[in-house]
């Protein structure tokens, strides 16, 4: 009698920890081995969420990377032609001295 009183104490336990979930079938005919198959069938489901996410982590990673090398290279065409530009404003013109200028 005390085993049979002991193991309704622990489903009532197991009982209160899925109260709040619905199920596809009442908790108390579940087995052991049912609520196993639910909590590794809960855990697969969150692996796979967290693999997406990782996934998804690594592909924003990936795009920020491809555009930061693409910022970089167009910040080097803009120095490129700034310097060519200052280049062409520091060039002083020669200009043999105009008859005027005596």
């Amino acid at each position: 009698m005390g085993e049979l009183n002991s193991k309704r104490s622990e489903d009532q336990s197991v009982s209160s920890l899925f109260a709040d979930q619905s199920r596809p079938k009442a908790l108390d005919e579940m087995t052991k081995e049912d609520l196993f198959n639910e909590g590794d069938a809960k855990l697969k489901a969150s692996e796979d969420a967290v693999d997406r996410m990782h996934k998804r982590v690594n592909e924003g990673i990936d795009l920020g990377n491809a555009i930061n090398a693409e910022l970089l290279s167009q910040r080097e065409k803009i120095e490129g032609m700034t310097n060519k530009v200052k280049d062409t404003q520091s060039c002083l013109l020669y200009t043999s001295p105009s008859p005027r200028d005596s």
